[in-house]
């Protein structure tokens, strides 16, 4: 379990917070909370609204987690896991870090989009 830093101390913020670990995993979650935290007490990121930041991050990992599952659905089976392979993802539920989810998904939207790789192509071809 994650212990969220003591700056958070509204309770329904933390609620919030924690909301989103079931949907990321908890891997991807702890990578989230403890890189926020260590961004900002190495001054990377601003002190003062560490909440506001967490949501952020937060945020952009589930956007991209929703987009990687639905981007999945349009690519052949092999080629999205020699994808996750080569990302080191295990699962779309472990996910190791938000800035390898950020290349996954890149990668995934140009392999979806190359219109080479669909299920669509797949079995157009075999029709």
């Amino acid at each position: 379990m994650v212990v969220l830093p003591g700056e958070i101390a509204n309770q329904k913020v933390r609620d919030q917070i924690n909301a989103y670990s079931r949907p990321l995993g908890g891997t991807l979650y702890a990578q989230i909370v403890q890189g926020t935290k260590d961004a900002i007490d190495n001054g990377h990121l601003p002190k003062g609204d560490m909440a506001r930041q967490l949501l952020r991050y937060l945020q952009m990992g589930q956007q991209l987690l929703d987009e990687a599952r639905q981007l999945a659905s349009h690519v052949l089976d092999e080629n999205l896991y020699a994808l996750m392979h080569r990302h080191r993802i295990p699962s779309l539920a472990t996910v190791p870090a938000l800035n390898v989810l950020k290349s996954f998904v890149k990668e995934l939207r140009t392999l979806a989009a190359s219109g080479k790789d669909t299920r669509l192509a797949a079995q157009t071809k075999a029709a």
